[in-house]
């Protein structure tokens, strides 16, 4: 498969949770050809370059249609000082997301592979008990499920917030959040879990 070249006209930050998912086969029909492994569109140490490729592909896919129906339903909410950002995610779907603003936890329960900038890990749970994975501030994510799989996000609310303000955290928390899903108008994202 070809370098795709990073759009500069799309925003392409990224973020796990924000929902911003493609089916590997979807994408490669929309591109009219096989469909490959997941590894196929990634490499297994990728650069911010292919990360950056990849997100505007998936981009491309959306704003042309050529995805379908809804791959994930999202619910968001605040509470007790905290930010939680939950995902149900289709088995067979692509999540390309925003980079975070603030170090935070991700938890998730399935068969997910996630790329970021120079490595590939797996997270599996067998005994449907999450995986609690540390998640450092302003790294690109790319996840691919294996499975059905639910990624949950947990920040705290930076001080001066309150828990009604969900956009307005968002925006504190997430580097370009006016395009997650939730927000972009024309993009369904499933509703609540």
């Amino acid at each position: 498969m070809p370098m795709l070249a990073a759009n500069p006209e799309h925003d392409l930050a990224l973020d796990l949770t924000t929902a911003r998912l493609v089916a590997a086969e979807r994408i490669t029909r929309a591109l009219d050809g096989p469909v490959p492994s997941p590894e196929a569109f990634l490499p297994e140490a990728p650069t911010p370059r292919d990360l950056l490729a990849f997100a505007s592909l998936v981009r491309d896919a959306e704003d042309s249609g050529a995805l379908g129906e809804d791959l994930v339903q999202v619910q968001r909410m605040a509470h007790g000082g905290l930010y939680v950002r939950t995902a149900r995610i289709a088995a067979g779907a692509f999540l390309v997301g925003l980079p975070h603003k603030t170090d935070h936890l991700c938890m998730c329960v399935g068969d997910i592979t996630v790329w970021t900038p120079g490595a590939r890990q797996r997270f599996t749970t067998a005994d449907g008990a999450p995986v609690i994975v540390p998640a450092g501030a302003g790294a690109t994510r790319i996840g691919y499920a294996h499975t059905g799989v639910v990624w949950v996000n947990v920040h705290r609310i930076p001080d001066g917030y309150t828990a009604a303000e969900l956009d307005t955290i968002e925006d504190a928390l997430v580097s370009g959040a006016s395009t997650l899903m939730t927000r972009r108008a024309g993009l369904a994202y499933g509703g609540a879990l």
